[in-house]
C-alpha cells in the first residue's frame, strides 16, 4: 500500500537566540482551526532540516491530534546555516545545540503567552515550561527528537527537570547519545586533525534521498560528515558514559548538598570523581526523570540499539518505555510501516494530555 502524500510545508519564521544566532523554524497548526491542546517541539538529526519526511509525517499526526507542531532548524542546518561561516553540517558543539533548543523553547513559550517577537530571547533562563499560575499551567510542551535531535531533546529535558520545570513528555527517536567509538588511537588522531581542519570530510556521504521530501529546496546536507561534527559525537559519548557510570552520585542541582547530613563522609569521594568527569552539555545529570518514550530500530546501523537500552535502564522516570522496531533501521519513519510508528508516538503523547 503506497504511503499517503506528504503534508505541505508549515509556516516559516525566525528568532534570534541568546548568542545572536538567527534560527529558522517551521510551524504547523492544529487541523480545523481549533485551539492547540499543547506544543510539540521537534529537533532534527544531523545534516537534516524541517524539510524531511520524518518532520512532515510527525507534523501531520500532531496536527490531527489537535497539537501545534514546530520544527527547529539549528545552526549549520537547513535555513539556519550560519552567516559567519556558512558551512552546512559544521556543528559548533552540543552545548550550542542545547542552548539554542532552550532559546527556542523560551521563544515558543513567549508566543504562547502572546509576547512573541524577538523579546523572547530575554526570557532564556526563566522557567521554560510553567511557573504555577493558570496561564502557564495550560502550556504543555512535548519534546521530540531524532538522532542528534534526540540527544539534544534528552539533554535539554534533563536540565529542565532538575529545575522543576520538566516537559509534559519526551520522545526520543534513535537518540544519538551513545555511539560505537573507534579505537582510542583513532580518536586521538581525529581530535588532532579536527582541530586543524574542522570542515574536512569524514566517512561516506549522507544518503539524504531516503528522508528528503523531494521539494527541491536542497536543505538537507548530502555530503560527508565534517570532522569537527564527528568528534562532537565521540565527546558526547564519553560524557554520557561517565554520567552512566557515576549514576546517582551527582546532586539534582549543582552545588546542592548530598543529603548525607554529615560533612564529608561517604558522598565526598563520589562528588570529587563526578567533578573530574566530562561535563554533560547543558550541565544536567542524565537523570532522565520525566515521562519518556524511546523508539529505536533493531537494525539501526548508525546509532546502536544497546545505547537506548542502557539509557532506559538508567532513567529515573517511573513513566518510561522502550519500543524496539524489528527489521527497521535509523530512518524508520521513512520506511514501510512508518504510519503505525507515528500513530503510536502520538497515542503516547495524547495519553499524557488532560
Amino acid at each position: 500500500m503506497p504511503s499517503p502524500p506528504l503534508p505541505p510545508p508549515g509556516h516559516g519564521d525566525t528568532f534570534t537566540a541568546s548568542d545572536g544566532e538567527e534560527l529558522f523554524f517551521e510551524t504547523w497548526e492544529p487541523e480545523g482551526g481549533v485551539a492547540a491542546r499543547g506544543e510539540v517541539l521537534f529537533f532534527h538529526g544531523v545534516h537534516e532540516s524541517a524539510d524531511t519526511k520524518t518532520a512532515r509525517r510527525l507534523a501531520a499526526r500532531a496536527t490531527a491530534a489537535g497539537l501545534r507542531f514546530r520544527a527547529l532548524e539549528d545552526h549549520a542546518h537547513g535555513r539556519s546555516v550560519r552567516r559567519r561561516r556558512g558551512t552546512h553540517g559544521l556543528v559548533d558543539s552540543f552545548e550550542t545545540l542545547v542552548g539554542h533548543s532552550r532559546d527556542f523553547l523560551s521563544h515558543v513559550r513567549a508566543l504562547w503567552r502572546g509576547g512573541g517577537g524577538q523579546g523572547a530571547a530575554a526570557a532564556v533562563g526563566a522557567a521554560a515550561v510553567g511557573d504555577g499560575d493558570d496561564e502557564e499551567d495550560a502550556f504543555r510542551v512535548f519534546l521530540v527528537g531524532h538522532s542528534m535531535g534526540g540527544a539534544t531533546a534528552a539533554l535539554l529535558a534533563d536540565v529542565l527537570a532538575d529545575e522543576g520545570v520538566a516537559p509534559a513528555g519526551v520522545v526520543l527517536l534513535a537518540p544519538a547519545l551513545l555511539c560505537t567509538p573507534p579505537p582510542q588511537l583513532t580518536v586521538a588522531a581525529l581530535t588532532a586533525v579536527s582541530w586543524l581542519l574542522p570542515s574536512a570530510p569524514l566517512g561516506p556521504p549522507e544518503h539524504g534521498e531516503m528522508y528528503d521530501t523531494g521539494s527541491g529546496l536542497g536543505l538537507n546536507y548530502g555530503g560527508r560528515m565534517r570532522l569537527q561534527t564527528g568528534k562532537l559525537f565521540l565527546d558526547l559519548h564519553g560524557a554520557v558514559e561517565a554520567a552512566l557510570a557515576r549514576g546517582a552520585l551527582l546532586d539534582p542541582v549543582p552545588g546542592s548538598s548530598s543529603g548525607s547530613g554529615s560533612g564529608g563522609g561517604g558522598g565526598g569521594s563520589g562528588h570529587a570523581a563526578a567533578a573530574e568527569a566530562p561535563r554533560l552539555p547543558g550541565g544536567g545529570r542524565l537523570a532522565l526523570d520525566f515521562p519518556l518514550l524511546v523508539v529505536h530500530g533493531a537494525e539501526d546501523g548508525a546509532v546502536p540499539l544497546s545505547g537506548s537500552e542502557r539509557l532506559l535502564a538508567h532513567a529515573q522516570s517511573r513513566d518510561k518505555e522502550l519500543r524496539v522496531l524489528d527489521g527497521r533501521g535509523h530512518q524508520f519513519l521513512c520506511q514501510r510501516g512508518w504510519q503505525g510508528v507515528a500513530d503510536g508516538v502520538f497515542e503516547w503523547i495524547a495519553a499524557r494530555l488532560p
